[in-house]
């Protein structure tokens, strides 16, 4: 008797999993992000972190957050030993560019859309959980549209805002426990974010009108992604071989490369490329200066370090 409900129990729960992920990819199918994050929960697992040759969680806290900074140190002093050439620090479009010197006020609706496109977890920094922001919208609403608001108008990212909660992770699951492996996870408070992307949006907007992308860019735009850069790269291998042309393909690894942006640079380019002036660049240059974060391992944190990016 025992067997026989077992063997039915585990056939009714194997089967209601089954219809549950069927109906899951079936009404997700046009949401990418959404597939990958259930497979990865699936499929892959969470590696724990293990380093026996520490006993105290915040001296490896505190180990782990020196050697970020060193490291993104370490890879800007090698850059900076470069000469940059004229075209690089200077690039210019062209085609003439509609400044942009001011963000639009965003209304109660806007914001509200924001929440509703935004990640629901929350960050250690936050006053409140965020599922709990997101029960109380309607009521926080108004207070949230006008920080947002605020912050554009004024054209300064808050100082609070710009801390984060940093969480190591192995980079492959299965890797060695050690610091070279690891990848610095960054939590943001959840008005941080919204912020973030509503500047984002209206920036973005910006540059389609004025087709300020470069034809071949495929991160960081709608319907573009890792899957149309390599469809990309495969049709031109492909069309390179059907012509009897000899094929060669460079592949570039750049470590720490969005921490070891130059800002002085990618200020320059806001101005002189996108047309970006005003409180607008104001914006931007509060929003990448000043910035700190600590790491926490554990439960325990390390003091505040100063990286370089976002």
């Amino acid at each position: 008797m025992f067997i026989r409900l077992r063997n039915y129990a585990t056939f009714f729960m194997k089967r209601a999993r089954r219809h549950f992920y069927t109906n899951f990819i079936a009404e997700n199918s046009n949401d990418q992000g959404k597939l990958f994050r259930a497979a990865k929960s699936l499929f892959v697992q969470k590696s724990e972190l293990t380093f026996p040759d520490y006993r105290n969680s915040s001296a490896l806290a505190n180990d782990i957050g020196e050697y970020f900074v060193r490291k993104i140190d370490r890879v800007r002093s090698e850059l900076d030993s470069v000469n940059p050439t004229e075209d690089f620090t200077s690039c210019t479009v062209s085609h003439s560019v509609t400044p942009i010197d001011s963000f639009n006020k965003l209304d109660k609706k806007d914001v509200r859309e924001l929440i509703a496109e935004s990640s629901k977890k929350s960050c250690s920094l936050d006053p409140m959980p965020t599922p709990l922001v997101l029960e109380c919208s309607d009521v926080l609403l108004p207070s949230i549209t006008r920080m947002i608001n605020l912050s554009l108008e004024v054209g300064t990212f808050p100082e609070p805002w710009k801390l984060a909660d940093v969480h190591p992770r192995l980079k492959k699951p299965g890797a060695e426990s050690a610091f070279m492996n690891l990848r610095p996870i960054s939590n943001l408070t959840f008005v941080s974010k919204l912020t973030e992307r509503a500047a984002f949006n209206q920036i973005n907007q910006h540059c389609l009108e004025n087709n300020l992308y470069p034809k071949n860019q495929s991160s960081y735009r709608k319907l573009h992604s890792t899957e149309t850069a390599l469809l990309r790269v495969k049709n031109d291998i492909l069309t390179s071989m059907n012509k009897q042309h000899v094929v060669l393909l460079v592949l570039l690894d750049l470590s720490s490369a969005f921490d070891t942006v130059d800002h002085t640079i990618l200020l320059n380019r806001l101005n002189s490329t996108f047309g970006i002036t005003g409180s607008a660049h104001k914006w931007f240059n509060s929003y990448l200066t000043r910035r700190s974060q600590f790491v926490t391992m554990i439960h325990n944190s390390t003091s505040h370090l100063n990286p370089t990016m976002p």
